[in-house]
């Protein structure tokens, strides 16, 4: 593929966890470039046994090998053969409870088993109408992401932790008292919603996103705040109190539309169709 004449680099060399080996990265004339970021197109990347497909209201299509299973969230599932055998579980009474109470998430997970002899198909999409971004648990040492944005995994090798956080700056920066960690060997999938970006920092290297932009960090990044302005800035400039402040080493991503937003926006559109168009 060629951009602006030249020959672009695939993303997939150079950005763990980036599959489609069709992805340019953005020339370094670009402000996007310019910038040090990434712009993963989540539409078509696939690995294996799974494909992303769609490009606004995203699903994931998985072959489950056999012996092997997936790990949803409960309502995740769109389809699956026949030969895919369902299981509840909690993750322990006191983690589920933790979930269900301080970390937005269910308090069950649900699990598609292959106990045939040949692979199954089955097919998952995010609790709203959003993007599917892959996370590739092996390349990171864990990482924290968005009270519920894991919305599906491949097999059981993940766990979750969901721990108060240490400060009030990563509490006003995540939004929540609580934080949810994810470490393992597996791949995870996150919903998100509108542009996502992805960038590595560097050893000391800070970067400033809205507090609602944020999606997921490697374990290594530490999260805080800055205020956004002064009180004129604070009070009357749309942009709330603080910003999150991430600082390396490690990737960070963040998007332009958090679910939140989200299903507000599509609420209001359902609304505003539904007003007898006016007069």
């Amino acid at each position: 593929r060629r951009t602006a004449g030249k020959m672009a680099i695939p993303v997939a060399q150079i950005m763990p966890g980036a599959y489609s080996p069709d992805i340019p990265q953005a020339e370094a004339a670009t402000p996007l470039g310019i910038c040090g970021l990434l712009l993963p197109d989540t539409a078509h990347q696939y690995q294996d046994n799974w494909e992303i497909l769609g490009r606004d209201s995203q699903m994931v299509m998985v072959m489950v090998p056999p012996g092997q299973e997936m790990t949803l969230q409960p309502g995740a599932m769109v389809h699956a053969d026949r030969g895919l055998e369902t299981e509840v579980t909690t993750g322990g009474c006191c983690d589920c409870a933790k979930r269900a109470a301080f970390a937005g998430e269910d308090m069950f997970r649900l699990h598609f088993i292959n106990k045939t002899e040949v692979p199954q198909a089955m097919s998952i999409t995010p609790p709203f109408p959003g993007k599917v971004v892959p996370v590739d648990l092996a390349r990171y040492s864990g990482i924290v992401c968005n009270v519920g944005a894991f919305f599906a995994g491949i097999g059981r090798d993940f766990r979750f932790q969901v721990r108060i956080v240490r400060s009030l700056g990563q509490m006003l920066s995540m939004g929540n008292l609580f934080i949810v960690s994810i470490t393992g060997s597996q791949m995870i999938f996150l919903a998100a919603g509108g542009t996502i970006m992805q960038k590595f920092l560097a050893p000391g290297e800070e970067y400033i996103i809205a507090s609602d932009a944020f999606l997921c960090a490697e374990a290594s990044v530490t999260l805080g705040i800055q205020k956004t302005g002064g009180c004129g800035v604070m009070c009357c400039g749309g942009e709330g109190f603080v910003n999150t402040k991430l600082t390396g080493p490690g990737m960070i991503m963040f998007q332009s539309m958090d679910c939140h937003k989200a299903a507000m926006n599509y609420v209001t559109v359902n609304q505003g169709g539904n007003g007898g168009g006016g007069g």
